[in-house]
């Protein structure tokens, strides 16, 4: 909670769509000592409102694939079959941007690159439009899909997944030729006409944050402690957080509690928990990266970036020939992975505590450790020595439990191995017998 308030000052405009729900916290969760027990609370949830939502999001590219500018007014793109917010105010206020919709009552990321993919299908695959009869794709619940217009403009009909031909004109090409006898079932077409967009909302507010007082300075005793806590805590990583990871971290993100971490130790365990969370986000930094590349392309048709995602999957040649719903699927499938990491029509819902994690994070996060700090102090001092604990959280992790079936793994695969030697001493013991005696004969002339 206190990091939605802290945010909420900072940005008024965006976090005030912004809600969380709570509950008391219980022993199932953690141990609570009798001095806490009525201020212990559980976040449940956080969310955006839908107004919230499209504040949060942003699609950088115009209807015609020119990038926002930081003067171009929020408006609607035509997206295949329907409109999408683009140029919001965020769009300028980040270097990190996420494109998001309002979809089933959530705030979801959409994967922008699918969208251009909706737009611009002949384009993004290098192949010059033939006619206008079509918009592009439809754009579904964050996922490309086939529709009766384009299908058409092929000469062909639509069942509801992809473009399909009767018997009846198959026979016809064969004795016509496919390229005359779809230019005759095209010919009646008219190009179609642009749909108007509904009227952009005019009272999106650019996201800036409030000033704050915020000292950065790390002097040269603290440098020097930096890179003593960085030596100790580097010894406690591992391999994994090196020395100069750790020692950027802190001077970057946390210079305000170097100079205290000597003298308490609730400090030294804040200042691990950001090495350790700062550290997990240098190695998955999947959203962020893809956040800078869709929002730092110069125009849509200079990179092929897109086409490159998924010209793999299919010989490029048969992008010649009309987009069969087996190629969207995996194209789909192709564009989730490369951007989400993983398929399967993955939505990452985006909460405020998602915006200020990767969006809008704050240079300077020694506040909000030094409070977490203070909150462990707090903890500490509520546990007496004389209480006694009645209940505790149910274990998630067992130790004997789990060294039980380590051993019984090893075992198990020790057995195997020996099984598989001697099935291969049997069925191989002539060559054994041969071997051995070359041996002999060698080691007696």
């Amino acid at each position: 909670m206190y990091m939605f308030h802290l945010y909420e000052q900072l940005y008024p405009d965006l976090f005030g769509h912004g809600s969380y729900s709570t509950r008391p916290a219980t022993n199932d969760d953690y141990y609570i000592p009798t001095a806490l027990a009525k201020s212990c609370l559980v976040v449940e949830e956080m969310t955006f409102d839908q107004e919230g939502c499209n504040s949060v999001g942003c699609f950088p590219f115009k209807h015609l694939g020119e990038p926002c500018t930081a003067n171009d007014p929020v408006q609607f793109t035509q997206v295949g079959n329907t409109f999408s917010l683009s140029c919001q105010p965020i769009c300028s206020s980040s270097d990190t941007t996420v494109d998001t919709e309002w979809l089933n009552d959530q705030c979801v990321m959409v994967n922008p690159y699918k969208k251009l993919v909706v737009m611009f299908p002949e384009k993004i695959f290098q192949r010059p439009t033939p006619h206008q009869y079509h918009s592009g794709l439809s754009w579904d619940h964050g996922q490309i899909k086939l529709n009766a217009p384009y299908c058409r403009a092929y000469g062909l009909d639509f069942n509801g997944r992809e473009c399909t031909m009767t018997v009846g004109q198959r026979i016809l090409e064969f004795f016509y030729g496919t390229t005359i006898f779809r230019n005759m079932r095209t010919a009646n077409l008219r190009p179609i006409r642009p749909t108007i967009p509904p009227p952009a909302p005019t009272d999106m507010k650019a996201i800036q944050a409030a000033p704050v007082s915020l000292d950065n300075v790390v002097d040269v005793d603290s440098e020097q402690l930096a890179k003593d806590i960085a030596t100790e805590m580097s010894a406690d990583f591992g391999l994994d957080v090196g020395f100069h990871v750790v020692e950027k971290i802190l001077k970057k993100k946390i210079p305000q509690l170097i100079s205290k971490a000597a003298v308490r130790a609730s400090v030294r365990e804040a200042i691990k928990h950001a090495v350790i969370k700062n550290a997990a986000a240098i190695t998955s930094k999947t959203f962020v990266t893809m956040g800078r590349m869709v929002s730092g392309i110069s125009a849509v048709f200079s990179v092929f970036s897109v086409a490159s995602l998924i010209v793999d999957l299919i010989d490029p040649q048969m992008y010649n020939y009309l987009l069969t719903g087996a190629m969207v699927d995996k194209i789909n499938r192709k564009l989730d992975l490369s951007y989400f990491q993983r398929e399967d029509n993955f939505n990452q819902v985006v909460t405020p505590e998602y915006v200020w994690e990767y969006v809008l994070p704050q240079p300077d996060q020694s506040a909000q450790y030094l409070y977490f700090a203070d909150k462990v102090d707090e903890y500490l001092s509520a546990l007496r020595p004389t209480e006694k604990v009645t209940t505790l959280p149910k274990a998630q992790f067992t130790i004997d439990k789990e060294i039980l079936r380590f051993n019984w793994s090893l075992h198990l695969m020790v057995v195997g191995m020996l099984l598989m030697l001697t099935i291969m001493w049997v069925e191989w013991i002539h060559i054994w017998v041969c071997v051995l005696f070359f041996t002999i004969m060698l080691v007696n002339g």
